[in-house]
């Protein structure tokens, strides 16, 4: 789930500097994934400027789904704590309905889609929240 960019940043930078081939893809939940491939590639920009990693990236790997606001920042539909509860209810872990949850749902739409396919191995990274 990206709120503000910073942890997509990290795993972004993370995975080039360690050679991992990877996707790291992350589902908005404010704003739009065209508003925070720029914020997010600001962050990168700067961050290796500052610490003057010679570091290549290219930011055109961003993979930023939009879709899954919902009714907005914070906001949470039935959907969202429908799946939050089951979620909860089959696993014990606990999402969020600002963040995890709506991460969750783009995860599990995206896989129905055939966007994310049957045989990736996928890493659900929960950072938090309430």
């Amino acid at each position: 789930a990206i709120g503000s960019g910073g942890t997509y940043a990290g795993l972004f930078i993370g995975s080039k500097a360690f050679g991992w081939n990877v996707k790291v893809t992350g589902f908005n939940v404010c704003y739009t994934a065209d508003y925070f491939k720029n914020r997010i590639g600001n962050l990168i920009t700067s961050f290796l400027q500052k610490y003057r990693w010679k570091l290549k990236v290219n930011l055109d790997k961003l993979d930023i789904i939009d879709g899954y606001v919902g009714d907005g920042y914070a906001r949470s539909r039935p959907v969202e704590r429908e799946l939050i509860s089951a979620v909860a209810k089959s696993s014990g872990i606990v999402l969020d309905p600002v963040y995890t949850g709506k991460g969750m749902l783009g995860l599990i739409e995206e896989t129905r889609k055939g966007t994310i396919g049957p045989k990736e191995k996928v890493l659900f990274l929960h950072s938090g929240g309430i």
